[in-house]
């Protein structure tokens, strides 16, 4: 994993800053249960409608060992990745490739471009994850069979249970391993009767999975959009399956976050032609299993954790995409190119199929080495995201952000500007805008721009934290108890809710109360100076100033302009 060694310098990037780095509730050992039956957001404020709780669950371990750091998880990453690797030749050494296939296949797939994303990317680990489960089902139920047993056993349903605990990319595992059992029966013809009693584990723990998470995380309303630009977006979804394949080829432009390809109507060619190419490749896999070629498992392999994401964008118009969705499919791509190896012959028709094998390994190399530098930190990706994807409004947004940290405050209105031009639609440019006013606590602007954001998607926790935020800085505090209330019921005992719960309370001067809230909500946003500030106050209500001398001066070790924090101070200095 040689390849590898720069993204072990990276820092936390995008989803990481609010899923690890921010996220109090991992810092917290009583709340592990909380984590692990909670939507996968939802200790980050928001919702998203998936559960992943062995992520979450490494992620949690990631703060126990590295501290908190970005190196020990990034550690991680490039470990999980070489160990699917490592799975992913021992499967072919069981489909009994030749050596030299297997060595092919299973560098390329280690040093894949479009894997960049998945590894890099702290966030991007439950693909990793994922796919290091699955190909382990794979394994374990080829063993079972080789040994002549009747059903897979517990440990390759153990295997899949795992693999979904990750991502729902396993959702439909169960068919990679009824294609494998048609294709490769180790013995006497499968029946019926006995392909349903092998499949009957997979289909148990599917079921399983199922109903847990729809218990536990339930689904994520989408946003109200209006029927046209649902349907555009949906449209895209067809373009997802040779989109995948594209992304395998070295040379392509590969990009952080990539965006579906835009369409203009929703018959519009590249959606036809989309259409065509995901049906026939569907069309073309009973036809392989027919004839019992080696070709379908792999093929079934790429295809089947597409299927999700193809799903949701054709039924809800959400565009669900990125070039990590593609992690786990690759595996089956760099299965086809180890047949592919295999059935080159002797001569010199195998040594040229070796050495285009070897070029296409180096090509990969070098581009996985290049494309990293993308995901050194958030400045980096969304100028990656700007450069590849002008149209995308997010890069041009994040970008804006970046720009505003810096204090570059003109430039980071333009990149806003194009976010919002690009697509108006949207709920992220105005809360992007809300944010941007924030850090200039012009707060009608905030209250405003928040206002905008919930209005095209609902479920915005952020937005509405800082629309709270901004209505009690306004003193409207109706509306500020009516987003607080929102809060704690989408996500109770919430920092960012407790947060401005123990603001009001401290309005009413029910400081008891607010100092309780406000000393929980430390604990999980400890670098927020606004929250130790109004615990300052809270402890002072309550007759504590060392307790307010000492929150006071955190307050202003972390934002030495909070001129407030200052008068306090000397106050309870003098």
């Amino acid at each position: 994993m040689l390849a590898y060694l720069p993204s072990l310098s990276h820092g936390f990037v995008r989803d990481d800053h609010e899923l690890i780095e921010g996220n109090g509730f991992l810092r917290a050992p009583q709340m592990l249960m909380q984590l692990l039956t909670t939507d996968f957001w939802e200790s980050a404020g928001g919702t998203s409608g998936l559960w992943r709780p062995l992520v979450t669950l490494s992620y949690w371990i990631d703060v126990r060992v590295g501290g908190g750091n970005a190196a020990w998880p990034h550690a991680m990453n490039v470990v999980a990745h070489a160990a699917t690797t490592a799975l992913l030749a021992g499967v072919l050494l069981l489909a009994r490739l030749p050596c030299v296939a297997v060595a092919i296949a299973a560098a390329w797939f280690a040093v894949m471009p479009v894997n960049v994303e998945a590894v890099s990317w702290i966030a991007g680990r439950t693909d990793v994850l994922c796919a290091q489960f699955a190909l382990l089902t794979v394994a374990l139920d080829r063993i079972a069979r080789a040994r002549g047993r009747a059903d897979p056993g517990p440990a390759a349903a153990a295997a899949l249970a795992a693999a979904l605990l990750c991502k729902e990319a396993a959702a439909g595992w169960a068919v990679v391993m009824a294609v494998a059992v048609l294709v490769e029966p180790q013995g006497r013809p499968a029946t019926f009767r006995s392909l349903a009693r092998w499949l009957a584990p997979y289909a148990i723990v599917i079921v399983a999975w199922l109903a847990a998470h729809w218990a536990l995380a339930g689904s994520r309303s989408p946003p109200d959009l209006d029927a046209s630009r649902v349907a555009r977006q949906a449209a895209a979804g067809w373009t997802l399956v040779p989109h995948a394949a594209a992304f395998l080829w070295p040379g392509y432009p590969h990009t952080p976050d990539a965006a579906p390809i835009r369409i203009a109507t929703p018959w519009a060619w590249p959606a036809l032609a989309g259409a065509a190419v995901t049906l026939a490749s569907w069309a073309l896999l009973p036809v392989l299993v027919a004839r019992r070629s080696r070709a379908a498992v792999p093929l079934t392999l790429f295809l089947v954790p597409l299927v999700p994401v193809v799903i949701v964008m054709l039924a809800s118009g959400r565009p669900v995409f990125g070039e990590r969705v593609v992690y786990l499919p690759s595996t089956g791509a760099a299965w086809l190119l180890a047949l592919l190896v295999a059935r080159a012959g002797a001569g010199w028709k195998r040594r040229m199929v070796i050495a285009a094998g070897v070029a296409l390994v180096g090509a990969s190399a070098a581009a996985c080495v290049y494309y990293q530098a993308a995901w050194r930190d958030d400045h980096a990706m969304y100028q990656r995201m700007v450069a590849t994807q002008p149209a995308n409004p997010l890069g041009h947004l994040g970008l804006a952000e970046m720009l505003a940290r810096g204090g570059e405050r003109a430039a980071a209105e333009r990149e806003l500007a194009a976010g919002l031009t690009l697509d108006p639609g949207r709920p992220e440019p105005y809360l992007t805008r809300a944010a941007l006013h924030y850090r200039y606590g012009e707060w009608l602007a905030v209250e405003e721009a928040a206002t905008r954001a919930l209005v095209l998607d609902p479920n915005l926790f952020a937005a509405r934290e800082l629309r709270a935020t901004a209505r009690l800085r306004l003193r409207r505090i109706a509306g500020a108890e009516e987003d607080a209330a929102e809060m704690l019921r989408e996500s109770p005992g919430h920092p960012a809710a407790l947060a401005v719960q123990g603001q009001l309370w401290l309005l009413e001067g029910r400081f008891d109360e607010a100092a309780v809230a406000l000393a929980r909500a430390t604990r999980w946003r400890p670098d927020d100076p606004a929250v130790w500030y109004a615990l300052g106050s809270a402890r002072v209500g309550v007759g504590d100033l060392e307790g307010a001398r000492a929150a006071t001066v955190r307050t202003v070790a972390l934002d030495p302009a909070f001129y407030e924090g200052w008068l306090r101070l000397a106050g309870l200095l003098g």
